[in-house]
């Protein structure tokens, strides 16, 4: 549980704190996307009901997978990728949340659950059997089949 609790705790202080550097609150963010293998088989509304991702956000997220080996083959095969990387290298910048000032205060907020369990018994964390899933609350253990 608790490494669960770390990563949900670090994910959910991200995407607050990219939230606060672009001065808008989670019910503006457009889209939100879940990439890598979290990305790929989260279930959407339980990581919000858990509070890996915001609960506003859930109807705007998408899972697109392992979005940085998709960039890699795009770059490496695309002149036109190449290109749209190199306008974005100028319009985006780092945030380094390690060193931010509000990261500490974020993911302590984020390390707690909902008092109650507010995901209930048979609900999946992620889409398919054979990666995470949770039983019974959270407060039980995290297993992999």
């Amino acid at each position: 549980i608790s490494k669960f609790q770390l990563a949900k705790a670090a994910v959910a202080a991200g995407i607050r704190i990219l939230a606060q550097e672009e001065n808008i609150s989670l019910s503006d963010i457009d889209r939100l996307i879940l990439g890598g293998g979290f990305g790929s088989f989260a279930h959407r509304k339980n990581a919000a009901l858990l509070g890996i991702i915001p609960q506003e956000c859930v109807d705007r997220s998408e899972k697109l997978g392992n979005t940085a080996l998709a960039g890699a083959i795009s770059a490496a095969l695309s002149g036109k990728a190449r290109n749209e990387l190199s306008r974005l290298q100028k319009i985006v910048s780092a945030v380094d949340l390690s060193t931010h000032s509000s990261f500490s205060t974020e993911f302590m907020d984020a390390m707690t659950f909902e008092q109650g369990g507010n995901v209930r018994k048979g609900h999946s964390l992620m889409d398919t059997d054979n990666v995470f899933w949770l039983k019974n609350t959270v407060s039980d253990t995290v297993r992999t089949e």
